[in-house]
């Protein structure tokens, strides 16, 4: 990330007539890089009876409804904000970002 400073936001001001100006402020972004957040990814849904729940077992297999080859979904605030590949990163899993959305 840059150190990018983002002009021209337009903020609704009321006076004390309770009227509405428009004021521009710069927002510094580089004051939010410390922030954390939590993001997710999401990788597929199963639907299971009662009866196949209670079936699982240690060497049990639960089918996703995505293939293998599609793209997982990267969450953010409960948005998708991204779309990548499953990838292995060390010991971890890790995802590639093919795509960022609007």
């Amino acid at each position: 990330m840059s150190d990018a400073i983002v002009d021209n936001i337009e903020l609704n001001e009321l006076t004390s007539t309770g009227h509405s100006i428009k004021k521009k402020n710069k927002v510094d972004m580089s004051k939010l890089k410390n922030i954390k957040v939590q993001v997710e990814v999401f990788l597929g849904r199963a639907e299971l009876t009662v009866g196949e729940l209670t079936e699982l077992g240690k060497q049990s297999i639960v089918k996703l409804d995505r293939g293998v080859n599609e793209y997982v979904e990267i969450i953010l605030e409960g948005e998708t904000i991204a779309l990548g590949t499953l990838v292995a990163a060390g010991d971890n899993f890790g995802v590639h970002i093919r795509e960022i959305k609007d």
